[in-house]
């Protein structure tokens, strides 16, 4: 049970002297805060979300360390957490995902099978660690606790990718191609590969944005 036998013992002693095993009032450690104390800081963080524990204890003064100030927040429903950089998808991409998923539901393996998935990803130099964010459950992608990209400055890299059911795919580096480095997210998808192990023709490439146009994109 991971419980010493001076507990056990202790608890067997309390049923028959007491009638109860529950632990008696006031044996607990008295709290370092209270709630009026701890108030102050969860009400800061609420207020700047990307602010560290530590800068909110002194600005709030709380009488008790680090450790405390932490959990008090955690105690709150404010966990630190990685900020997200981004939106995953907002309602209009996402109308277009459901539109195409719906479009496409009836086709069985053998067209999967010979559809080419491809997509665009930039990597970019950042001298910044990870930024933190204290924010309750289920709030990753809430707005106000998302985090701007810092562009300025930056040394930015960008490569295509692809796909399919019999094949790990290829990844290019892509220099000119601005249809790709818009910077726009698009989700890109080809359908006229017959061979699965051939490295596709990027000319029948079709760029799916939000609209229903499609776009040919000439990868170097």
């Amino acid at each position: 049970m991971g419980v010493a036998p001076s507990t056990i013992s202790g608890i067997k002693a309390r049923g028959v002297t007491d009638h109860t095993v529950e632990r008696r009032e006031g044996q607990a450690r008295p709290r370092a805060t209270t709630a009026e104390e701890d108030e102050p800081q969860v009400r800061y963080i609420t207020e700047n979300h990307f602010t560290p524990a530590t800068v909110a204890r002194m600005e709030t003064n709380f009488p008790a360390t680090n450790r405390t100030a932490r959990s008090r927040l955690s105690e709150a429903n404010l966990q630190p957490r990685r900020a997200a950089v981004k939106e995953v998808l907002n309602p209009a991409y996402r109308a277009a995902r459901i539109a195409f998923a719906n479009a496409h539901a009836e086709h069985g393996e053998e067209f999967w099978r010979r559809v080419i998935f491809s997509d665009e990803k930039t990597f970019s130099s950042s001298s910044s660690a990870p930024v933190l964010v204290y924010r309750p459950n289920n709030t990753r992608f809430c707005p106000r606790y998302i985090r701007e990209r810092a562009r300025s400055g930056q040394f930015s890299v960008h490569a295509w990718a692809w796909i399919c059911a019999d094949d790990p795919g290829d990844i290019s580096r892509v220099h000119t191609c601005q249809e790709v480095v818009s910077g726009k997210p698009r989700h890109m998808i080809a359908m006229a590969c017959t061979e699965p192990r051939t490295q596709p023709n990027r000319k029948c490439l079709g760029i799916h944005d939000a609209g229903d146009a499609r776009r040919k994109c000439y990868a170097p």
